[in-house]
């Protein structure tokens, strides 16, 4: 399944980084990523193709947890 979240926070390519790399943590390979960046409105936009629930689960557990990002 194509899971696209909203991510509040999110302002430059360090977030993009930062955010790829706590995905391959739980799991996510990062070919199957994709972010754009809005720093105007300091969104971010992620797209994640061929995710299962519990993978889609543990990444928004994963972004939320890290303080300064949050999936709307």
């Amino acid at each position: 399944m194509k899971k696209t979240l909203n991510i509040q926070g999110m302002h430059c390519d360090a977030c993009i980084s930062l955010i790829k790399m706590e995905l391959e943590e739980v799991g996510i390979a990062q070919d199957s990523v994709s972010i754009r960046v809005d720093s105007l409105n300091s969104r971010g936009v992620l797209t994640l193709a061929d995710i299962e629930e519990t993978q889609l689960e543990k990444a928004v557990e994963r972004i939320n947890s890290l303080g300064s990002y949050q999936v709307l």
